[in-house]
């Protein structure tokens, strides 16, 4: 669902951005209960691959990726508790 620019996946991007997903999120888990996330489709990548400009590129840009969806999540869950 994520555009190249924001993830490299390993099927068909979409075009969607962090600022579009990560707001739908945070609305989701604060109208649901939401039980758990599964956020996948990262690429393997060979061990050297680790070592060239396009794999760290990946590593990059889809650990920026988990990061922000993983803290939208929590923020949400963390929200609804405190209310």
């Amino acid at each position: 669902m994520l555009s190249p620019q924001e993830a490299i996946t390993n099927w068909e991007q979409g075009s969607m951005t962090l600022g579009e997903l990560l707001p739908a999120l945070r609305e989701i888990t604060l109208q649901k209960n939401v039980a758990g996330a599964d956020v996948c489709g990262e690429p393997y990548l060979h061990p050297l691959d680790y070592m060239c400009p396009a794999g760290q590129e990946a590593i990059r840009k889809n650990a920026r990726a988990n990061i922000m969806i993983l803290q939208a999540l929590l923020s949400a869950h963390s929200y609804k508790k405190a209310s």
